[in-house]
Order: structure tokens, then sequence, then C-alpha cells
């Protein structure tokens, strides 16, 4: 498990595959993106980068064995925590995100725009 809190999903799961030695595909439209991110990144003209990379106080990234979906999500259906399967660590160290146009390369390095944000720089 990893918190997307400094860096956001970007680093969260850049840390983990680094710390694994794997590589991951993450499937964009299962992303539980809130509104509120995309309406931050329509008004400032953010990149996907930066959405992703975007501070999650709160949320956690977890690697579950694929057998063990069912129970794991059955667990925080019960507890009322919200989950969402978002793509699979791979033994490839590839790192890709997974889009409707095709498949391109995660980013590397998380560029957290809070900063940008705050200070209203557009």
């Amino acid at each position: 498990m990893h918190d997307a809190t400094e860096g956001g999903l970007v680093a969260a799961l850049n840390e983990v595959a680094d710390a694994s030695e794997v590589g991951f595909r993450v499937e964009m439209d299962k992303l539980p993106i809130s509104q509120e991110a995309w309406t931050l990144r329509d008004h400032f003209k953010l990149a996907l980068e930066e959405v992703l990379s975007m501070s999650s106080t709160g949320t956690m990234l977890a690697a579950v064995a694929p057998q063990a979906k069912g129970k794991v999500e059955e667990a925080l259906r019960r507890t009322g925590v919200s989950a969402s399967f978002v793509g699979n660590f791979t033994k490839n160290r590839g790192r890709v995100l997974a889009k409707s146009g095709g498949d391109v390369a995660f980013s590397q390095f998380a560029c957290d725009p809070y900063n940008r944000i705050l200070s209203l720089q557009m």
C-alpha cells in the first residue's frame, strides 16, 4: 500500500513500481478523478500529468492479488469505503496509461500543480 498524498497517483504508482521492480498498466477510464479536478484542469489549463499528480489526501493505492479482488471489494463495501480497480502491476517494467485513443507512456515524474493553482498562475 502507498498513500497518494504528495505527488498523487503518479508518485504513488511509480514509487511502488520502483520498490517492487515491476511495471504497470493503468486504465484511464477506471481512474476515479473528481469533477473538481477536471474543473481545475480546465480553468488552469493543466496537463493530464498534472491532474494525475495532484495531491490526493486520503487516497490509498493497494496492490491486490487478482484472486483476492472479490474479497477485497466485499470487505471495503461492508465498511463503506469506495474503491476502484484501475489496472495491473506487470513483470514487464513498462509503465503504461491505457486511453481510448491508445496506450501512452505513464509519466514517471510527479508535477503537482497546487503551487501554481494557489498562486493563481494560469
